[in-house]
């Protein structure tokens, strides 16, 4: 691939004229608008958007986007000029620009094939600062959204940035160095959660068997509760295999079978020796950026025989007693072959009762009740209120389609369910439902109702946003009415 350009110089940012194949850029928020008020376009500006609307909530209006990609191949994030016109006005409605001045030196960037199967498209993209990483703009001032990443990497990263960002076909946005290995994803691309199971080796076949049938078993259930799982035999070496997953804050339930105790994770050689694919230690530094795991499951004889810092409960629960749990075992290997054998039926029944939903805490219960002779051995610790099926609904904005600015107190209800909640300070809202199809209407008073017909998933939450239209275009939306109902049932997402 031909020779690039990086930054190694950045200015301020501007907001000086525009040039674009559209217009001039206006002196005020709205003004005239002329398709034969032309000015050259940047070299480096790219037309993404094209596209005229005809919406009884928007109204008919030509909406333009310009996003800036140097010689056709690097995407600068978050260097933009966007454009709205009225077409019955033929007025300029909204303008807004993003357009840093950066110097530029040639960097040599190799071809790229990603790796982890088939993706819909690949891009090199250019993070000048890393402000660029985040939920820019005004809209989201002031909110909790501002400043929220729409990046993770997983170590820290020196900015400019340079990196490859691919799309996969699971829906995942991976992001890869310039050398090809992976250093983060994208936040919001990728899933809501995701599972790894690791089994190991023995010098027992039938051991070995044993453990690859019940890891695909625990699959079978975590890929109930997850958008993907990886599935891992003979995880070694742990940097590779083990730990870019345990470091991926969308990784929160975690499987492993094998040998080892409450510090470390082993295989076996076909003479007996054993060798170490996962410790403590190691946990730790994968977890320390991230927030606990939700569930881990580990299927090794001494695996919570300690539970204190250094061990692998303490590490993935990040010491924490709320909303994680780790379940393990304490001297399996003093148990009779039988309570060794009953280990795999306990383990699919607690799975299953999970999913059930049950807490976990219950269902590890149940299962230790239904299979008493492992018992003496089961060991769990974390939150007792903690459940996998996750919860479920509708979470969104309302704004002013007038203003464009946030309705505080809006109502968004679910038609027959009873259920309702009312828009917080920055028009935020979130309506708890399980799976299911619903009719949502969101209102506000002076304002017309608007109704959609929305689809809620298991374990996930649908975005859906209303932009109502005033009754009386022009007037102050009134005081008091129902602004004192703007934190009923009203929640940011935590």
């Amino acid at each position: 691939m031909k020779k690039l350009l990086l930054v190694i110089l950045l200015t301020v940012l501007l907001a000086s004229t525009l040039s674009t194949g559209l217009a001039a850029e206006p002196s005020e928020a709205s003004g005239p608008y002329s398709k034969d008020t032309r000015v050259s376009a940047p070299t480096d500006a790219v037309l993404t958007v094209d596209k005229v609307m005809n919406s009884e909530v928007l109204g008919r209006r030509h909406i333009q986007r310009w996003e800036r990609v140097i010689d056709d191949v690097v995407h600068v994030q978050n260097d933009y000029v966007r454009i709205h016109v009225d077409l019955d006005t033929n007025e300029i409605i909204l303008y807004e620009k993003q357009w840093r001045d950066i110097k530029f030196e040639s960097v040599d960037i190799k071809p790229f094939e990603p790796p982890d199967g088939e993706y819909i498209w690949k891009k090199v993209v250019l993070f000048v600062e890393e402000e660029d990483c985040g939920l820019l703009g005004d809209f989201f001032k002031g909110s909790p959204l501002e400043g929220s990443p729409l990046y993770a990497f997983l170590d820290a990263v020196e900015y400019p940035l340079l990196s490859w960002e691919v799309r996969y076909t699971d829906g995942t946005t991976v992001m890869y160095g310039l050398d090809g290995n992976r250093i983060g994803h994208a936040m919001i691309a990728a899933p809501s959660a995701k599972g790894y199971l690791a089994s190991g080796t023995s010098e027992v076949w039938s051991h070995e068997l044993a453990w690859k049938v019940a890891r695909n078993s625990a699959n079978f259930w975590y890929s109930r509760w997850t958008d993907s799982t990886t599935q891992v035999y003979d995880p070694y070496p742990w940097s590779d295999r083990i730990s870019p997953y345990v470091r991926d804050p969308a990784c929160k339930f975690y499987y492993a079978i094998g040998h080892g105790g409450s510090d470390k994770y082993e295989g076996e050689e076909d003479n007996g020796a054993r060798y170490t694919y996962y410790t403590a230690d190691q946990v730790y530094a994968d977890m320390r950026h991230r927030s606990p795991m939700r569930f881990a499951l580990m299927v090794h004889c001494e695996s919570m025989e300690a539970t204190g810092p250094g061990t692998f409960s303490h590490e993935f629960r990040r010491g924490s007693m709320i909303g994680t749990v780790t379940v393990g075992f304490e001297n399996l290997t003093e148990a009779s072959t039988w309570a060794n054998l009953m280990v795999f039926g306990w383990q699919n029944a607690m799975l299953l009762c999970m999913d059930a939903g049950y807490t976990i805490y219950d269902a590890y219960q149940i299962a230790t009740w239904m299979f008493d002779s492992v018992a003496p051995y089961a060991r769990f610790l974390g939150d007792t209120s903690t459940t996998v099926v996750g919860r479920s609904g509708v979470k969104g904005l309302v704004w002013n389609a007038e203003t464009g600015w946030p309705l505080s107190g809006a109502k968004v209800e679910a038609h027959g369910t009873g259920h309702q909640v009312f828009t917080n300070a920055y028009g935020y809202y979130e309506l708890p439902l399980p799976p299911g199809t619903y009719t949502l209407t969101a209102s506000y008073f002076t304002f017309y109702d608007t109704t959609y017909t929305v689809q809620v998933f298991r374990n996930t939450f649908t975005e859906w946003h209303f932009v109502l239209e005033p009754m009386y275009p022009g007037f102050p939306i009134p005081l008091g009415s129902p602004g004192d109902l703007a934190e009923v049932g009203a929640l940011w997402p935590g």
